[in-house]
């Protein structure tokens, strides 16, 4: 089992799916899986589908992974970062798969944020038998290609 502690900003059904694909390929153990949503019952659907622990405040997600899933619906992508601006360390990879945000626009909304990858997973990934295909954005490298093909 991986050491690799992986967060998501967005408890929905995509967050949903990734967390337990990384958890049931053994990428991270569900004790290293935290997501955070402002929905009390989007957190009660993650945590009765894949056992991680969640939050309501993103700065939870920040403190506790080095890997940041981007996993809210484009509209909400400015409300999420902006407040966490200030919080991002050397040690973490961004990693968006919120549709159509380019990699500049993540870069302005997440500021201080050391490195960047968009993914873009298709919907079987829902069930686990789904395609993504990827983009390294400023500050990512191969070893950083290499977590998100994961």
């Amino acid at each position: 089992m991986s050491s690799l502690r992986i967060g998501f900003i967005g408890a929905g059904r995509m967050a949903s799916a990734l967390a337990g694909g990384i958890v049931r390929a053994e990428l991270a153990a569900a004790a290293d899986v935290v997501a955070a949503d402002p929905s009390a019952d989007a957190r009660s659907r993650l945590e009765a589908d894949v056992p991680v622990r969640t939050a309501a405040d993103n700065r939870e997600v920040l403190k506790s992974a080095d890997v940041v899933f981007i996993a809210v619906k484009p509209q909400h992508v400015a409300a999420a970062l902006q407040p966490i601006r200030d919080a991002w360390e050397a040690r973490h990879l961004i990693v968006s798969i919120a549709a159509g945000v380019t990699l500049e626009t993540l870069v302005e909304l997440a500021g201080g944020a050391p490195r960047y990858v968009r993914v873009m997973p298709n919907t079987p990934c829902l069930i686990g038998q789904g395609a993504s295909g990827y983009c390294l954005g400023p500050g990512a490298d191969a070893t950083d290609g290499a977590q998100a093909n994961a």
